[in-house]
């Protein structure tokens, strides 16, 4: 008997549908040019910034959030609906002898999986396979495994709405000319790493240690972005490095939970 991933495959498209609904609702907002960017320079010329002023209707990140939390829910189902499905195929049951308990587990150590009685009347050759995709073996480069923020992000969305912002985090090109500056007085730059957007928020600073009258940004381009709230890769990091694009997050996550469940189905005899 085949194993039957038509409940799982449905769930996936959910989420696809809402992943495409929250882009077209973002996409057009984005494209308002809701800010404009101006330049700053204080008394004694030692710190030059860039600063948005808000001149645009606020995103509905409350709507936005909801389509969010929709589409997560269908992620983390399709999970579940995977183990079930196994369970049934394996057993030859439905409903399976322990339906009632089986669940996808995301465990963020080893100890924990092992700990969990969740898994249990599956074949060993499964148990293998998803303790394989777990987030202790499935790093990711940059963030934090991506079935981990897909549990933490999915577990929020469960008692608050998960947390959008309005950011300016993302591609940035800035230069700053003008008076000549010595070695010795080479600015520090810092770019916005502030939780969202706001009116009058500076989006990139230029500090000196002794005045250097006389510059000005010469080329200013950023991109605003819709960014998603979710736990940095290490406390330790800048803010920043907890938010990441949401429409990019959301792709990336749907196609982590594809990857997941061909390899786990693919250890189903």
């Amino acid at each position: 008997m085949t194993l039957n991933l038509d409940s799982v495959n449905a769930k996936l498209k959910r989420a696809e549908v809402h992943a495409q609904s929250l882009t077209d609702e973002i996409m057009p907002w984005l494209q308002l040019n809701t800010y404009q960017l101006r330049q700053t320079v204080n008394a004694d010329s030692t710190r030059y910034a860039i600063v948005a002023h808000v001149i645009g209707p606020e995103p509905p990140v409350e709507k936005w959030s909801l389509i969010v939390g929709d589409c997560l829910h269908n992620l983390r189902c399709a999970l579940d609906h995977l183990v079930y499905a196994i369970a049934v195929h394996e057993s030859g049951m439905e409903p399976p002898p322990d339906a009632t308990s089986l669940m996808f587990l995301i465990a963020d150590t080893k100890g924990e999986f092992i700990k969990s009685k969740r898994l249990q009347s599956l074949s060993p050759a499964v148990q293998a396979a998803i303790e394989n995709v777990q987030p202790f073996n499935r790093p990711h480069p940059t963030l934090p495994s991506l079935l981990s923020v897909l549990a933490n992000l999915e577990n929020v969305d469960k008692h608050r709405l998960v947390s959008l912002a309005r950011s300016t985090i993302g591609h940035g090109d800035f230069s700053l000319s003008g008076h000549q500056v010595d070695s010795s007085n080479q600015p520090e730059f810092s770019p916005f790493a502030a939780d969202s957007l706001v009116d009058k928020a500076e989006v990139l600073t230029a500090d000196f240690k002794r005045p250097a009258p006389g510059l000005k940004f010469d080329k200013i381009e950023v991109d605003s972005l819709i960014a998603l709230v979710h736990k940095k890769k290490d406390p330790s990091d800048p803010s920043y490095t907890g938010q990441s694009e949401s429409m990019t997050l959301l792709k990336q996550l749907i196609d982590e939970v594809r990857t997941v469940i061909a390899i786990v189905a693919t250890a189903v005899k």
